[in-house]
């Protein structure tokens, strides 16, 4: 059943788009993602907390938090796709609005005794006292602060041409033979990027068959050893 409601881990969304946007529809898919970018931003900035509910509603004008859904976990998605963004766009306002989101962060969910927690109502006034849940999740520091690390950190520090960030933001090192090539987005032809693995599996098969090659030969040694 179609509900006009949007969660917060959907925000991943316009950076796998951004980073998949290729060939004849590269422009379309450049619009989507910096639409929806738009989109999961606005689920902070129109928050009285500047932070972003675990749900937001499309009824009517806004995005205002779903009823049920007000609290924030301090989630990485919109700010894993600001990162993504600023590195294929190089658009200064990504930068801007990761900002926007970190300071209210550090105004909003930074406990005075250390660390972070979640809050309990984004949407509660700037005269009235927030309430937290009293935990910080160990994705926070795992992978929100570290985009927010990377969004505005040396544009050297994991290239997106050579790295893979995974679920959990572990940056995994490409093998040479399967990167996308020099240029942002070139992506290789099918058929090159087959035989690259197929290459690549012979070769393993053929050290595994020199391996057991050479084993059976050890063994048969031994026995001749073992004889005399």
């Amino acid at each position: 059943i179609f509900q006009p409601q949007m969660d917060h881990l959907v925000c991943f969304v316009p950076g796998m788009l951004a980073l998949g946007a290729s060939g004849e529809t590269a422009d379309e898919e450049m619009e989507l993602a910096e639409r929806l970018m738009e989109t999961c931003y606005r689920m902070y900035s129109e928050q009285p907390t500047g932070l972003a509910p675990e749900i937001c509603s499309f009824k009517g004008r806004g995005v205002p938090a779903v009823e049920q859904a007000k609290h924030c976990l301090l989630r990485p998605e919109t700010v894993e796709s600001l990162f993504i963004l600023w590195r294929t766009t190089g658009r200064q306002r990504y930068r801007e609005m990761g900002w926007a989101i970190f300071s209210s962060i550090e105004r909003h969910a930074k406990i005075v005794g250390g660390g972070y927690s979640g809050v309990r109502d984004v949407t509660t006034p700037a005269h009235r006292p927030l309430q937290y849940t009293g935990r910080m999740e160990s994705f926070f520091t795992a992978e929100t602060l570290k985009y927010l690390w990377l969004l505005f950190g040396d544009g050297s520090h994991v290239p997106l041409d050579q790295y893979v960030l995974n679920t959990e933001a572990h940056p995994i090192l490409i093998h040479k033979d399967y990167r996308w090539g020099g240029q942002w987005g070139s992506l290789p032809d099918v058929s090159e990027l087959t035989q690259a693995i197929h290459n690549e599996t012979s070769r393993h098969a053929a050290e595994r068959a020199e391996m057991r090659h050479f084993a059976a030969a050890r063994i048969r040694a031994l026995e001749q050893l073992s004889h005399h």
